[in-house]
């Protein structure tokens, strides 16, 4: 009887047990449920509030940057292979448009011009002569024409002589040519080859060498086609007087100029060609500005690198590179704001001006991105952030500041839309319910001070976001300019979800 009683009890204590247990579980859910739906709250008193408030809303891509000439000049020439004499700046002087940067080596260029206008001389003094003996023609006596003759068989010889040294002149230089060539095609296939570190100077050297003998083979062949003109009119006129005609007639006398003139407007283009070439020895800037690099000594052999960098200081732009994931919100136009550490908390205004169409292939310009997550301590992402694709973007600066250099870094902030006087809530105070519903919870300024323990009361209200800024996002809703909003401190209070997984975990329910 005993043992059966005993055993009524147990039973009894178990059902009373599950009863406990199903009173606690309604308990607790009934709390949660007053938690996420009942619109007033108590919170302790060392939270942060902040009150709504009318603002202009800015959605920006934001980057970083740097203070470069929007006229910058590189200054260089065509001289390859001529000997740097003077390099007459240095790094940081100031310069003005047609200043000497440098000069180089024209020597050779000026005696192949004095050599041409030696031929244009010489054609010139062949003409008089030729005009002369032409009056002395009109006279018909045998006298003359056997005085004619043995001026213009003496005249005839001296200009075969001439012809002939030319000619020889002209082999000679056009073997040296030839040879040239072949060495620095010779030289090119080499270093296809094999190493081509000892070709690249030689091939630099080579080719303007093949270039200046080039010209001197033109000259000459122009010389010997000169030369044989003139040994072609004095054949003719000689033939005339043994023939015992008169000298020369008046079509011969059109026709001997004609040549002439043509040789010697040849020889003349040259020497233009020659002039403009020697006038590049003399290297100066087209750009007003300070000399921000120089790229040669004294004695150097010039290959055809940059020279000099100039940079003008009346106009500075600001070149920032842009992450591919917010390039495609850019375009020309756009507004910027631009802070600078010279110029301090002043803010520089600005406008988009060129967008790169293709990503740059590195910059000293990055995103705030990484420096944003090294400052978080999550530095091994920043590697990552920074494979990512930048785009050029160069902003003019359209706010005046005279503290502002070349090469200094810019924080740009590029405007991409913008909401004015517009209800706003700092981003951190909004938030979203388990339905997806967003909302800010408010001081119930009513309910606190009817508040026995002068706890904070606060009351929930539905929003509806907006535009979203840096710090702030704009809201609609129940909501009134001068309310005092809270803001959640994530790391001193838990969460719903961290409280029913602490229950959970303590096997409570």
């Amino acid at each position: 009887m005993k043992k059966l009683f005993s055993n009524k009890a147990k039973g009894g204590h178990k059902k009373g047990l599950v009863a406990f247990l199903a009173i606690v579980l309604v308990l607790v859910c009934a709390f949660l449920f007053y938690y996420e739906n009942n619109k007033k709250q108590t919170v302790s008193n060392d939270v942060t509030y902040e009150e709504i408030a009318r603002r202009t809303i800015v959605s920006s891509v934001s980057g970083t940057g740097t203070v470069v000439s929007a006229n910058s000049e590189t200054v260089s020439t065509n001289l390859f292979g001529s000997e740097v004499l003077t390099v007459n700046v240095s790094e940081g002087d100031v310069v003005s448009e047609g200043t000497l940067i440098a000069t180089l080596d024209t020597s050779s260029l000026q005696e192949q011009k004095q050599s041409l206008q030696d031929q244009i001389s010489s054609l010139r003094s062949s003409q008089l002569e030729y005009h002369e003996t032409f009056q002395m023609n009109q006279t018909n006596s045998e006298a003359a024409r056997q005085t004619q003759i043995t001026n213009v068989t003496e005249r005839l010889n001296a200009a075969n002589a001439d012809l002939e040294a030319a000619k020889n002149d002209l082999a000679t230089t056009q073997a040296e040519y030839d040879a040239l060539v072949a060495s620095t095609q010779s030289s090119e296939e080499t270093s296809s080859t094999e190493d081509v570190s000892g070709n690249l100077v030689n091939n630099l050297s080579a080719q303007p060498n093949v270039y200046s003998l080039q010209l001197v083979l033109e000259t000459k062949k122009t010389n010997v086609s000169t030369l044989q003109a003139r040994v072609d009119t004095l054949q003719d006129t000689l033939d005339a007087l043994n023939a015992g005609g008169t000298a020369n007639t008046s079509d011969a006398l059109a026709e001997y100029d004609e040549t002439v003139n043509s040789s010697v407007n040849s020889l003349q283009e040259r020497v233009n060609e020659l002039q403009e070439q020697i006038d590049r020895g003399n290297v100066t800037c087209v750009t007003s500005g300070t000399v921000t690099s120089v790229n040669v000594e004294p004695g150097d052999l010039y290959t055809g690198s940059t020279i000099a960098m100039i940079e003008g200081v009346d106009t500075l732009v600001v070149e920032a590179q842009i992450d591919e994931y917010d390039i495609a919100d850019v375009t020309v136009g756009m507004p910027v704001m631009m802070k600078t550490d010279a110029t301090r908390e002043e803010e520089l205004q600005g406008t988009v001006i060129y967008v790169a169409p293709k990503s740059s292939s590195g910059g000293s310009a990055s995103s705030d991105y990484s420096s944003l997550l090294s400052g978080m301590g999550f530095g091994d992402l920043t590697g990552a952030t920074n494979n990512s694709a930048t785009y050029l973007v160069r902003i003019s600066i359209d706010t005046g500041n005279d503290r502002l250099r070349l090469g200094m870094n810019a924080k740009v902030s590029i405007i991409l839309a913008e909401s004015e006087d517009v209800l706003s809530v700092p981003l951190e105070s909004v938030q979203t319910d388990a339905d997806g519903n967003t909302y800010i919870q408010v001081k119930d300024e009513d309910a606190t001070a009817a508040s026995e323990d002068g706890q904070i009361v606060n009351k929930r209200i539905d929003v509806t976001t907006g535009m979203e800024g840096t710090y702030y996002i704009e809201i609609t809703g129940d909501v009134e300019e001068g309310m005092e909003v809270l803001i959640p401190s994530s790391s001193s209070e838990e969460s719903v979800d961290d409280l029913i997984n602490m229950m959970g975990a303590a096997g409570g329910v």
